[in-house]
């Protein structure tokens, strides 16, 4: 019968979308064309750029990642610690 292959790496892999001081969902090992991940940043930081981005041709990511920057106010800032 035929042999069957695991599904075949996709043609455009994205590098690993890290944000500093942030995490991505959903976390995987890669990342292909049209995948989406969404940003979120640590408890008192901001996100500056755009909440989700997508892995385009050339590998890159479209709109391209965002940054959290420390302290900017973004609503309720809890005064304990």
């Amino acid at each position: 019968g035929k042999h069957f292959l695991p599904l075949p790496f996709p043609a455009a892999l994205c590098p690993l979308p890290r944000v500093r001081y942030g995490s991505v969902s959903p976390r995987r090992y890669y990342y292909s064309t049209r995948d989406t991940v969404t940003f979120t940043c640590s408890p008192g930081y901001t996100l500056r750029g755009p909440r989700s981005s997508t892995c385009g041709p050339g590998s890159r990511w479209d709109p391209p990642l965002p940054e959290c920057k420390k302290g900017e106010c973004a609503g309720r800032v809890s005064s304990a610690g």
